[in-house]
C-alpha cells in the first residue's frame, strides 16, 4: 500500500497524530483540506470492509463533510461529526485498489 497527495506540490505530513496534506498556497498540513486529495493505493486489489479516519478533514469544532471515491468510480459523499473525531466508512467492495479522499465539497 502507498499512499499518494495531490496537486501537484503537494506533500504528505507524518505527524504524531496521523497524515496531512500540506500543499504550499494553503498550509495546513494536519488535514486534507479545500482543493488537496489523499489517495490510498494497493498494490493488488484488497476486499475493503471499512476504512477508519480520524479528523481527516479538519479540527474538532467542524462538522466533516467530505467525498471519497473507490478504483476510481463516483464520488460518495460523507458526513461525520468529529466531536468525536471518529468516523468509519463501510465499503464492503472486493478489489479495491485505490481509495481517493478528496478535500472539496463539490456534491454537497
Amino acid at each position: 500500500m502507498n499512499l499518494q497527495s495531490s496537486p501537484f506540490l503537494s506533500t504528505l505530513n507524518y505527524l504524531p497524530q496521523g497524515i496531512g496534506v500540506n500543499f504550499p498556497f494553503f498550509p495546513d498540513d494536519t488535514e486534507v483540506g479545500a482543493f488537496e486529495t489523499l489517495t490510498v493505493n494497493f498494490s493488488s486489489g484488497q476486499f475493503v470492509h471499512s476504512i477508519s479516519l480520524r479528523l481527516l478533514f479538519g479540527g474538532r469544532d467542524e462538522q466533516e463533510q467530505r467525498i471519497y471515491s473507490i478504483n476510481g468510480g463516483a464520488f460518495v459523499p460523507f458526513f461525520a461529526n468529529s466531536d468525536s473525531g471518529d468516523l468509519t466508512l463501510v465499503i464492503d467492495q472486493a478489489a479495491t485498489v485505490t481509495a481517493e479522499f478528496d478535500g472539496n465539497r463539490r456534491l454537497l
